[in-house]
């Protein structure tokens, strides 16, 4: 039942980040979906997967203001433009990936005290130190 959720609600969050990006094509939205899965890990929180997906949607939002002022045909003004869009895109990309950074610092000192927990330690068996007989 989870399992059939998870999977409605990644078939959901794909579409939405089709609508964010529909000018893109289809080859620039496997990357991006390549570039989330990456960053996610093979199992990571809702919180996590909520920062990672803001992470990629920010990343292309970056490049792409950052495409679009170096094109040629655009005047002094829009060029300026497009590079303010650019450096607020790049501001939002570093925030995203701090606080998918603390998210997972924070995340840390849990694991290791489950890990510590699980945890059993054994005695090595004990040495026989009596002389052989003589």
């Amino acid at each position: 039942m989870a399992d059939e959720r998870n999977d409605r609600k990644n078939r959901d969050d794909e579409r939405e980040l089709g609508h964010a990006i529909s000018d893109a094509d289809y080859a620039e939205r496997q990357k991006l979906a390549a570039r989330r899965d990456d960053l996610a890990g093979p199992s990571p929180s809702p919180l996590e997967r909520l920062v990672v997906e803001q992470i990629a949607l920010n990343w292309h939002m970056a490049n792409c203001a950052t495409a679009t002022a170096a094109r040629k045909e655009l005047d002094a003004k829009r060029v300026e433009y497009h590079e303010r869009r650019a450096a607020r895109a790049h501001r939002r990309l570093m925030s995203s990936i701090r606080m998918l950074a603390t998210i997972r610092r924070l995340a840390a000192p849990r694991l290791v005290a489950v890990m510590q927990q699980n945890l059993t330690v054994q005695s090595p068996p004990a040495l026989d130190v009596t002389p052989p007989p003589a």
